[in-house]
């Protein structure tokens, strides 16, 4: 087996040539050339290896290392020298298998970062630093190792944004995702000295940070999601830190950032905690995304805050455009009728909705 993949991997697929053509995404080339392919099954055949030897249970450190794999520490150190193997496409193999590359030897990988993410090859450097950053899940482990490359990268943000908008927008996001991912975790935080998480948001493209926080936010949406407490509280630390960011910037500088009320409005949280913090993002953003798992949330909770309920979707309809109406009749219904049913929010209730019959959403007037 290992004869077969050997030899492959010296193959000249893939050329100069087919690296000068435009690519959107290096690693989905990389497993359509011979060598590229082969890497990645240099790096499959250490890891059956791997499991071979060390069994089903996790290793100790240093348990298994390049030692027990001499022929695969040579082929990786040949095609990481830029005078044999100059081709991005094939550097992104690396980046994308980093954390497994750290788990076989974490000696041999703190030893070879410079060269799989090299600052004097731009163009080898951010071909693997893409694949690390998009194509697998993200690790304690290497981040600790790699957290300078993390600061480079966010330096680089505003470099990227002139220059090399497709690559911006493909790396802006997704470095984005690992830090509030380990932001989650514990492992970064928007006091720590080094302000990596700050910086972040300070310079990434608006865009690219209502991305991350969307990504994210689909996860704490999801009630499957299984999370510990401290992490939902690191979570809303976040988001109260990110609303103050947007309160101080504005919308103009941080983006709509409206992709919050995914977190929000998650149902982790507290009830006052939330509505409060949903209008806040309303009157910051000028909206709330997603409006349906939003409106959800508000019919949820309309029976035992109907006030508090109704007034943050007062709020949405009124930054949507009172004209256009809600975008949810059926949920809009039951919040109203709740917010008529008691005492303390009927009259509020009765003069939004003939609001909205005067703007012609005469599909309310039996509620009066």
């Amino acid at each position: 087996m290992w004869t077969t993949i050997d030899g492959l991997a010296d193959d000249t697929d893939p050329t100069p040539k087919t690296d000068s053509q435009p690519a959107s995404d290096l690693s989905n080339r990389c497993i359509n050339t011979v060598r590229g392919n082969a890497l990645h099954a240099v790096v499959g055949y250490s890891l059956w290896v791997y499991r071979s030897e060390m069994g089903t249970a996790k290793a100790k450190p240093g348990a298994f290392g390049m030692d027990r794999i001499p022929e695969v520490r040579v082929r990786l150190e040949r095609h990481l020298d830029p005078a044999i193997d100059p081709s991005p496409t094939v550097r992104s193999a690396y980046g994308q298998w980093f954390p497994h590359l750290l788990l076989l030897d974490e000696a041999w990988a703190r030893q070879h970062v410079k060269s799989i993410f090299p600052e004097d090859q731009r163009e080898l450097r951010d071909a693997a630093w893409e694949a690390y950053l998009r194509r697998g899940p993200v690790y304690n482990l290497p981040f600790e190792l790699l957290r300078q490359q993390y600061h480079e990268a966010v330096d680089r943000l505003d470099e990227m944004e002139e220059r090399d908008l497709p690559r911006r927008e493909r790396v802006g996001g997704a470095l984005g995702e690992h830090l509030v991912i380990l932001a989650g975790r514990g492992l970064v935080s928007w006091s720590d000295d080094d302000a990596l998480l700050r910086r972040f948001f300070e310079h990434a493209a608006p865009r690219d940070a209502d991305r991350a926080i969307w990504l994210v936010g689909r996860d704490l949406a999801d009630g499957d999601t299984d999370l510990s407490d401290d992490a939902v509280e690191r979570f809303r630390r976040l988001a109260e830190d990110l609303l103050g960011m947007l309160e101080e910037n504005g919308r103009e500088r941080m983006g709509h950032f409206t992709s919050l009320g995914w977190w929000i409005a998650s149902g982790r949280f507290d009830p006052e905690w939330t509505l409060d913090r949903l209008a806040r993002l309303v009157e910051l953003a000028g909206g709330a995304k997603p409006s349906f798992g939003v409106t959800d949330y508000l019919v949820d909770v309309s029976r035992n805050h109907p006030s508090e309920a109704l007034e943050v979707f007062r709020m949405l309809v009124n930054a949507d455009g009172l004209r256009r109406g809600p975008k949810h009749v059926r949920s809009a219904r039951v919040i109203l009728r709740a917010a008529l049913a008691d005492p303390s929010s009927h009259d509020a209730a009765r003069s939004f909705i003939e609001q909205l019959l005067a703007a012609g959403h005469l599909d309310y007037r039996d509620l009066l």
